[in-house]
């Protein structure tokens, strides 16, 4: 294996195990009767805040310490991220007046999170 692809590889590693290891809290906490993305609790909301900071601050401290081309791919990720979600919400707040149901705007941040995967993963075959 190339060594720019294991690092890419060891990137996600640490990110992807705290992700899972929140959703399962939180598949835990919520119980059979509840939508768990419909009604969460004020724990539940704690556990994802948290989760989320963590994941950002691990995002940042890897840009920080990051070479130039890895701070290409990651702002080729964020214009992606940006520009994906922009649309993406742009076209469904058109198709919300025009009879759609109204989503919870929390949503957008899934989008945000799938757009910046996309342009990172991308950039990533471009530059290797």
């Amino acid at each position: 294996m190339k060594r720019a692809t294991r690092r890419a590889l060891e990137k996600w590693i640490a990110p992807g195990i705290l992700g899972g290891i929140i959703g399962f809290i939180v598949g835990l906490m919520s119980g059979p009767d509840d939508h768990p993305l419909r009604d969460l609790s004020l724990a539940q909301m704690q556990v994802l805040t948290a989760g989320g900071v963590l994941l950002l601050v691990l995002a940042a401290y890897d840009l920080w310490r990051s070479d130039e081309l890895e701070r290409r791919l990651y702002h080729v990720a964020a214009t992606t991220a940006f520009l994906g979600t922009g649309l993406v919400t742009l076209v469904y707040g058109l198709m919300q007046r025009m009879g759609w149901p109204e989503l919870n705007w929390g949503f957008a941040f899934l989008v945000m999170i799938g757009f910046y995967c996309a342009g990172w993963w991308g950039a990533w075959l471009r530059y290797r």
